[in-house]
């Protein structure tokens, strides 16, 4: 009997670590490309902005700033298109040696669409990715 008992515990035991792992977490819910940046309370900024902010921070001041993402405007630059599996990327001005490269959630297909060009302005909504050098990337991007 006593080794019954014991899986009845364990069992009742997980349950409560399930759930109150997931009692402070926000459920959000995924929308069409455009969608996510409008309803968001991330900062919003220029490209050069972002660029030279994200420079100045260092660790976890930039994801205590950054941490549910930016939503940035700017000009393209230049378009990429990465092969299927990385899809399109976006590279935005900055002034200098300077550039944002970003990737998007649904592979650019929304980019594709708008049938943007080198010189258009874009506002999106990011995840920073990280900032080797002068390059700062960007990826689950969606367009606003």
């Amino acid at each position: 009997m006593g080794q019954v008992a014991a899986p009845r515990v364990s069992i009742a035991f997980a349950i409560g670590l399930a759930l109150l792992a997931t009692a402070g977490c926000d459920v959000k819910e995924e929308g069409k490309a455009g969608e996510r940046g409008a309803t968001s309370g991330v900062p919003r900024m220029t490209a050069e902005e972002f660029y030279k902010d994200y420079s100045n921070l260092k660790g976890a001041d930039r994801l205590n700033k950054y941490g549910d993402g930016v939503a940035i405007t700017g000009k393209v630059s230049k378009s990429v298109y990465l092969g299927q599996d990385e899809g399109l990327q976006l590279w935005l001005e900055v002034n200098g040696p300077a550039q944002i490269a970003a990737r998007f959630h649904d592979g650019g297909a929304a980019a594709r669409q708008r049938k943007l060009k080198v010189g258009d302005a874009v506002a999106l909504q990011c995840q920073f990715n990280g900032k080797p050098d002068a390059i700062l990337f960007l990826v689950d991007c969606v367009l606003e």
